[in-house]
């Protein structure tokens, strides 16, 4: 006769591996990809104004949660709508990024940093240049 006692307690045992697996599942960190990974927006006349924009994309197999979003230059880029979205996988969310370079200098850079439901974080870097308008003089 079999021992049932046994194979209760193993039964058991089983279940136990089944959750405590599903559980790891789900506490599973973000994977993101941005896409293009860096914004050049390459020449821009001072105090003028030049839009790109990017994807970010969830790489993984769970949906994440935006908690929120900042960018490192606000005066001269701007970044909205990144916070309480949730994020499913294989999906993407478009972000728009205008431009404005706000002084003459070399390279204008900001970095756009996303923090996640689990605490993880992503950073997309943003570039540009500026140039100063281009007079001519008309003589006669």
């Amino acid at each position: 006769m079999p021992d049932f006692q046994h194979y209760s307690a193993l039964s058991i045992q089983h279940s136990a591996l089944i959750q405590y697996s599903a559980l790891l599942s789900h506490s599973s960190l973000a994977s993101v990809e941005f896409i293009p990974d860096t914004l050049n927006f390459g020449p821009v006349i001072l105090f003028g104004n030049k839009t790109l924009g990017f994807f970010l994309k969830n790489t993984g197999s769970d949906r994440i949660y935006i908690v929120g979003g900042r960018n490192s230059n606000s005066v001269e880029f701007s970044v909205g709508g990144v916070a309480g979205i949730y994020l499913y996988p294989d999906s993407s969310q478009y972000y728009p990024v205008p431009f404005s370079p706000q002084s003459h200098k070399a390279v204008h850079v900001d970095s756009v940093t996303f923090t996640f439901g689990d605490s993880t974080t992503a950073t997309e870097i943003c570039i540009g240049y500026d140039h100063l308008p281009i007079h001519d003089t008309l003589s006669i």
